[in-house]
């Protein structure tokens, strides 16, 4: 990870996305789809918009794979107790040797979340 953080010629990116969605009456909190979707718009000379393969259909994420991920891009460790995985797509501007240092790395922090029980130790 510290060999990807150092990284200064990454493209600027501009990120748009919402905390929470509103359910049709107005208010939040709920489970409704209108409330927990929201958007997650990214946009960067680094990303092709053929990348989709003329799958009409946005990807969804979810919710705690934003922490991860930003952080990872911006050269910072991810939260200790992130629970989120990296989202594939953002690694696509990396070298195939550092996508598989950041999914790596994801994994590793994720283990350290296991019990010690569960780790096969």
């Amino acid at each position: 990870h510290q060999r990807l953080s150092s990284k200064s010629d990454l493209p600027p990116a501009v990120l748009v996305l919402g905390d929470h969605g509103m359910a049709d009456g107005g208010g939040h909190g709920g489970a409704s789809e209108p409330e927990i979707l929201v958007p997650f718009i990214l946009l960067s000379t680094a990303f092709n918009s053929s990348d989709q393969k003329g799958d009409s259909r946005l990807p969804e994420y979810l919710q705690i794979d934003i922490a991860p991920s930003l952080t990872f891009l911006s050269g910072v460790n991810i939260p200790r107790s992130s629970y989120g995985l990296v989202i594939p797509e953002l690694l696509s501007i990396l070298s195939t040797q550092d996508r598989i240092q950041a999914l790596l790395y994801n994994a590793n922090q994720l283990a350290g979340l296991a019990p010690a029980g569960s780790r096969g130790n």
